[in-house]
């Protein structure tokens, strides 16, 4: 791994701790700002907005602008964003604040997925996404459990702020690496270029396409609306339990899915890339189940294995790289990002409305039918000739 996609991993765990420790405030939120469960759904969902317009976009800027300058841009948008959501007093101004914070985790997410996707050699590429991965779900894993703790002992403007300022460090920091670099490289230029690679052909059919993508749709959709709005509301209001232990629930959630990530990576290096994604779908599709006969366990049992399960869906993301030039290889990985961030901003406001208007056991079965639907979709377009190898 290069020195400047070290820099990129990192960023990427300290930008996503940011964007995504909000989730066990949610309750606390929508307690002093007076929201109904749809409306604290809408803060997930424009969140996941800021995501949707960003990735297709992200993925082009990928395709011409160095990584740096774009991981700058991710960290200086994801503080403004963040600053705005611990000071707004009206929900249309925590709304714009948390699109901004989108806007920031997609470009960060994307840069990353295509840098790392890019320079891994095919037979790496699932390890790759391994790395990609758990720097991801590390982040989504601290920043929820440290955001539980700080909102316990302070408040969640509070704790918001305080993740603002990190963004800010990260801003910092990648500027005077990004300067160190560029003066090594402007070096290394004036002491000869390097050969110029071969260029890989165009294998990636529309229809390996489209199955990538509603796979990267599915997941999203159930994990923005089980994993980062409804397990946490479920937990308040049918469980009474704290923030803290929201946090912790929603942490070792984290933790399950950067176990995933690193077993799918290596069954899709050393058996087959539709090894490593089918049986995730299938676990998504159950552990839904696991919420119906409700209690504190079946709570942590349940978030833990659905997370778990959601590992599998950057592994769908090597499928593009093992098939696409390295020329378009950000926008089409902007847009597989793209159509699973339209998921998550679909899932937390529908799953978050049926739960409102119906009740648990229907939710969770909204949520596995959809898994199984899709699964089946998948399953048919990843027939032999567009199998993912």
């Amino acid at each position: 791994m290069t020195s400047t996609n070290i820099v990129i991993v990192g960023a990427l765990f300290l930008l996503t701790a940011v964007a995504f420790m909000r989730t066990p405030l949610l309750p606390d939120m929508g307690e002093e700002l007076q929201l109904s469960a749809t409306q604290i759904g809408l803060i997930m969902t424009f969140f996941g907005l800021g995501r949707v317009v960003t990735n297709f976009p992200a993925g082009w800027l990928a395709d011409r602008v160095s990584s740096s300058v774009l991981s700058l841009s991710s960290a200086a948008l994801m503080a403004v964003g963040t600053y705005a959501v611990a000071f707004g007093q009206l929900l249309s101004v925590i709304l714009v604040g948390v699109t901004v914070v989108g806007i920031a985790s997609a470009s960060m997410s994307t840069v990353a997925m295509t840098s790392l996707t890019r320079e891994a050699p095919p037979n790496r590429r699932g390890q790759a996404m391994a790395i990609y991965s758990t720097s991801l779900m590390a982040g989504q894993m601290l920043g929820p459990a440290l955001a539980g703790f700080a909102a316990a002992a302070f408040t969640w403007r509070v704790t918001h702020s305080v993740a603002a300022s990190l963004a800010v460090v990260v801003l910092l920091t990648i500027a005077a690496i990004a300067w160190r670099s560029a003066r090594r490289s402007a070096t290394a230029v004036a002491a000869g270029g390097a050969a110029k690679p071969v260029e890989q052909p165009d294998l990636l059919t529309p229809w390996s396409m489209a199955a990538v993508c509603l796979i990267a749709f599915t997941v999203f959709f159930t994990m923005g609306g089980l994993l980062f709005t409804v397990a946490a509301l479920i937990a308040d209001e049918e469980l009474g339990m704290s923030t803290v232990v929201i946090g912790l629930g929603l942490g070792l959630a984290g933790f399950a899915r950067i176990v995933g990530a690193n077993i799918s990576g290596k069954i899709a290096d050393s058996v087959s890339r539709r090894a490593a994604i089918l049986p995730s779908l299938i676990v998504l599709a159950v552990s839904p189940l696991m919420f119906i006969p409700l209690n504190t366990v079946t709570w942590f049992i349940g978030v833990t294995i659905f997370a778990f399960a959601t590992s599998g869906v950057a592994i769908a993301s090597t499928v593009i790289a093992d098939r696409s030039p390295k020329r378009v290889l950000g926008r089409r990985m902007g847009l597989y990002r793209a159509l699973g961030d339209l998921g998550l901003f679909m899932g937390p406001v529908t799953i978050a409305a049926v739960y409102e208007h119906t009740d648990r056991l229907w939710t969770m079965v909204v949520l596995a039918a959809v898994t199984v639907i899709v699964m089946a979709l998948t399953t048919k377009a990843l027939g032999n000739r567009t199998s993912i190898n």
